[in-house]
């Protein structure tokens, strides 16, 4: 028969299995649910981001460089805040989550210096450093 000091010991033994296990489901949860927060939050920047980015493409279509102009410093900080929180979201990601917000960041960071070539052309333009057929991509003649 087991004694019950041997008992005890099998006891405490399990209990601590059993609380590390738990902790570490408990700790994977946590960051799942933190990563899952800030994507979340970043997502829900979307719908104004989208309206700004018609409005500066209508502005600059329109002609109107310095509307379009402030309306593309909006979108580079509203970018800049999306990639904030991502970047958070990246650092509680494990596995394929953390692949995948990695090159969701990598694609922010290359959309990013695009608005900041668009809006280093609409200066151009508004300066009359460019020619119209130019800004469709035509070559000089």
């Amino acid at each position: 028969m087991i004694e019950k000091k041997e008992l005890l010991k099998i006891v405490v033994i399990i209990l601590v299995v059993a609380a590390g296990i738990t902790g570490y489901i408990t700790y994977k949860n946590y960051r799942m649910s933190q990563m899952d927060k800030y994507m979340i939050q970043a997502s829900q920047l979307t719908p104004e981001y989208n309206m700004t980015l018609r409005e500066a493409t209508a502005y600059a279509t329109a002609g109107n460089y310095d509307m379009a102009i402030v309306k593309i410093d909006k979108l580079i900080k509203m970018t800049d805040e999306i990639v904030s929180l991502q970047w958070k979201a990246h650092q509680y990601a494990d596995g394929p989550y953390k692949a995948i917000i990695e090159l969701i960041l990598e694609r922010n960071h290359l959309y990013r210096q695009s608005l900041e070539l668009w809006k280093e052309q609409l200066e151009c333009l508004k300066m009359g450093g460019l020619r119209d057929g130019a800004r469709a991509g035509e070559p000089d003649q």
